[in-house]
């Protein structure tokens, strides 16, 4: 799965590679992205999910991306809720803004990749603030708002974008028992 986000950051970047003089090439190295999300289960050992009919909502000012599934057991991570490449787009008062999200169920919880990626493909970072939603059976099991920090670099230099930025902490939500 971290691969194909590295495909799509890679997408990314090579768009973002026409702002770069001729005969200059711009790669994506250094713009990739690991799992900064993880939704823990406060009431099974590991921290994976417990069954149930879930739906997971991630919110910003400028857009929402939602996602249900149903887990049909207690005992394992389930690839019911596993999701690649899921999209949303939206609109800042700088201009258009896409989210690019991956998620997979692994042993110690959920754990989801998301990418904002705005300006054309320019700055490729996450959300100023994030709301977290997660229901099970129909009840809001938790809602948290963050606001994450993010650490980047011109992986090209700054005049061959794309300017990447990472969370410099993880986002831990953690379901209550």
């Amino acid at each position: 799965m971290i691969e194909r986000f590295r495909t799509h950051l890679a997408l990314a970047a090579l768009m973002s590679g026409a702002a770069c003089p001729e005969p200059d090439v711009c790669t994506q190295s250094g713009c990739a992205s690991e799992p900064w999300i993880r939704v823990v289960d406060e009431g099974t050992t590991g921290g994976h999910l417990r069954a149930g009919k879930y739906l997971f909502r991630l919110q910003s000012a400028d857009m929402t991306l939602e996602w249900e599934c149903v887990l049909a057991a207690d005992d394992a991570p389930d690839p019911a809720c596993d999701r690649s490449s899921l999209t949303a787009m939206g609109e800042s008062k700088d201009g258009p803004v896409r989210w690019v999200v991956d998620v997979a169920h692994e042993g110690d919880g959920l754990a989801i990749e998301l990418v904002e990626i705005r300006e054309e493909g320019k700055i490729i970072t996450g959300p100023e603030q994030l709301t977290i939603t997660v229901m099970r059976d129909d009840l809001v099991q938790i809602e948290e708002t963050h606001h994450p920090e993010y650490m980047g670099n011109w992986p090209n230099g700054m005049e061959c974008g794309p300017y990447c930025a990472a969370a410099s902490e993880p986002v831990v939500v953690r379901v209550p028992e």
